[in-house]
């Protein structure tokens, strides 16, 4: 451990008492990678494109979202990012909830479906019909891929 993060361990609760929803978010992002790096035993790297790297070189881009923001979308960019990574890992921070869903399905949504990925656990994947909600399309992708044995450790 560094001088500077010994140090920081000092001040990190100001982020947490004052810090606003992007700062909070992106600490959430940073803590994310690294609750997901450590579960897989992947190297968290800082590339471009992705964020780790596993034992047999696949890479993967790690997103991460929380209740702390407004927002129902997956912060990324298909074109930032198309034939970067093998995979995209969403985690979901407050739901513990988290994904890894190959590059080709991720292309296929984007250019088929929607370029932005919506993800409400909030909302019922189906109509009373029994109907796939338009809205819920890539939230089943999600579940699709969904690694169930994944907690923070």
């Amino acid at each position: 451990m560094t001088k500077t993060r010994n140090k920081l361990r000092d001040f990190i609760h100001l982020l947490l008492d004052s810090g606003d929803k992007n700062q909070i978010a992106s600490a959430i992002g940073a803590v994310g990678e690294s609750l997901v790096c450590n579960y897989f035993n992947w190297e968290n790297i800082d590339a471009d494109g992705y964020d780790a790297v596993d034992v047999h070189n696949k890479r993967y881009e790690i997103k991460t979202m929380s209740y702390e923001t407004d927002s129902l979308y997956v912060a990324y960019r298909h074109k930032n990012k198309a034939g970067r990574y093998d995979y995209l890992v969403v985690m979901h921070f407050d739901e513990e909830r988290l994904s890894i869903i190959p590059h080709n399905e991720i292309d296929d949504y984007v250019n088929n479906i929607s370029p932005t990925l919506r993800l409400n656990f909030n909302e019922s994947m189906l109509t009373t019909l029994g109907k796939q909600r338009q809205s819920a399309r890539f939230q089943s992708l999600f579940c699709k891929y969904e690694v169930k044995s994944f907690t923070f450790k």
